[in-house]
């Protein structure tokens, strides 16, 4: 009996003991590693040919999204290119954005989860800082985003600084560069490390106003921060009088009392007072650069522009030639 009673004490102590072991060995794995954290992005696309990538992720950023490339491996091993948008401290954000981001162009996503590296270096923080900065600018854009925004609609017609829904003050979004070469996005360019001021590509501010279309100069003169700023159209040819008529009568009828976005490249090695060559977006996403070329208003100026907003204007006139638009009514080139 004696004997009995020991070994069954045996076994159970053997047990526990190996039961204590496995709880002491599994424990770490239950917790996050240091520095390790979720975040989340919007996919879109994952390509096989780079250039069609890059194509597709040049075309979100002409439309103001903070899109990028990620590289990854499918299963045969074969390298894929990612289009992706955001980044996003948590799904529930992630999926506001993503809605928005369908409401105004039509394609299907997928959010994407993200695990971020383990805390590095103070060079490796400050790319952290400057696409931790892009996602909140992306984040405060899509939720400030209108219901059907991007839908065909005509131009609102509220006052900037009327409604409560409106910006109190200007908001700039620069866009540049990192060391890697990839987007980052930021609304406070002390952020933008010294060394990388000259890869800032474009500018966008919003609110601007609207004052007038100067058919001498041939540009717009808008309200920049209750300062008046010229604008040359980019992509949009004014070589003709009658053309540069016409286009003054739609700026006249469409962009009055219109917030609108202002979108250029920084200037550099010149004047302060210069014009600026930009684009010029409605609140909605509608770009009045490309719509003017493609309701056969003005034809497009191809020259020096990048190569995707390029091939966007040559695609707008070519829309408005098929469909004898405007100037092209009578296939004329005025």
């Amino acid at each position: 009996m004696k004997k009995n009673i020991f070994f069954l004490y045996l076994v159970f102590s053997i047990m526990l003991a190996a039961f204590s072991r496995s709880s002491a060995a599994e424990e770490p794995t239950a917790k996050n590693q240091p520095g390790e954290k979720l975040s989340f992005c919007i996919q879109v696309e994952a390509i096989a040919n780079k250039d069609q990538a890059q194509a597709l992720e040049n075309k979100f950023i002409q439309k103001g999204y903070p899109a990028y490339i990620e590289e990854s491996q499918d299963n045969a091993s074969k390298t894929v290119y990612q289009v992706r948008i955001g980044k996003y401290a948590s799904r529930s954000k992630a999926e506001t954005a993503a809605r928005n981001f369908y409401k105004k162009e039509r394609r299907t996503y997928w959010i994407t989860a993200l695990q971020t590296d383990e805390i590095t270096p103070a060079a490796d923080q400050t790319q952290k800082a400057d696409r931790a900065a892009a996602a909140r600018v992306a984040e405060e854009e899509a939720e400030a985003a209108p219901e059907g925004a991007g839908e065909p609609s005509a131009p609102e017609t509220i006052r900037i600084g009327a409604s409560k829904d409106e910006p109190a003050t200007v908001t700039r979004i620069y866009t540049y560069r990192g060391p890697q070469g990839y987007l980052c996005m930021t609304n406070n360019p002390e952020r933008i490390p010294r060394e990388l001021q000259n890869n800032v590509e474009s500018i966008s501010v919003f609110p601007v106003t609207f004052i007038a279309f100067n058919q001498k100069k041939k540009m717009l003169t808008l309200e920049v921060e209750k300062k008046e700023q010229d604008v040359k159209l980019m992509g949009v040819s004014l070589s003709s009088p009658s053309v540069v008529q016409q286009v003054f009568s739609y700026c006249e009828k469409n962009l009055k009392a219109v917030p609108l976005r202002l979108k250029y490249a920084p200037l550099r090695d010149e004047k302060k007072d210069a014009p600026l060559m930009g684009t010029i977006l409605l609140k909605q996403g509608t770009l009045i650069n490309l719509e003017i070329v493609r309701l056969g208003i003005a034809p497009c100026a191809a020259e020096n522009l990048p190569a995707q907003f390029k091939k966007d204007c040559m695609e707008a006139e070519a829309a408005a030639r098929s469909s004898k638009s405007g100037i092209w009514a009578a296939n004329v080139r005025q």
